[in-house]
């Protein structure tokens, strides 16, 4: 008879016991911090890799949408066969170091104008109009 309420009765005090650490453990874990749950002032999810760009008044990661000129700039730096890189007003302008290439301006969105090297007079409106924009060369660290 002893030997039948021990067989009986460890059983319900181990499931007694595993059934009050885990509601022990549940109610503990209301104080950790979800991932994704640290919004900044504006909203950004800093642990989602977002934070705040003022220039265009939205959360974006700058490896996928730049916030700046700037930041397309520093993009380009290091880069294999690039010799020279400027910031010309609203464009990045990206000299080539490979003969017969020439310049590639790019623009906040990233999108590539190319301006090959060309006869005078023969260059495209657009890239005429960018030529004659005031530069700034950028020096990578």
């Amino acid at each position: 008879m002893k030997h039948l309420i021990k067989i009986i009765l460890l059983p319900f005090f181990v499931i007694l016991l595993i059934a009050v650490l885990f509601v022990s453990g549940c109610a503990k874990s209301n104080n950790i911090q979800v991932v994704g749950g640290d919004k900044d002032i504006h909203g950004c999810i800093g642990s989602a890799g977002y934070s705040w760009c003022e220039s265009k008044q939205k959360c974006l990661r700058i490896w996928e949408e730049a916030c700046t000129i700037e930041d397309v700039a520093s993009g380009f730096c290091g880069n294999k066969n690039v010799s020279g890189i400027s910031i010309c007003e609203q464009y990045v302008r990206i000299e080539s170091s490979l003969p017969g290439v020439g310049v590639a301006y790019y623009d906040l969105d990233r999108k590539m104008l190319k301006c090959p090297i060309v006869p005078p007079g023969s260059e495209s409106a657009e890239c005429k109009d960018i030529v004659n924009l005031t530069c700034e060369n950028i020096r990578c660290e």
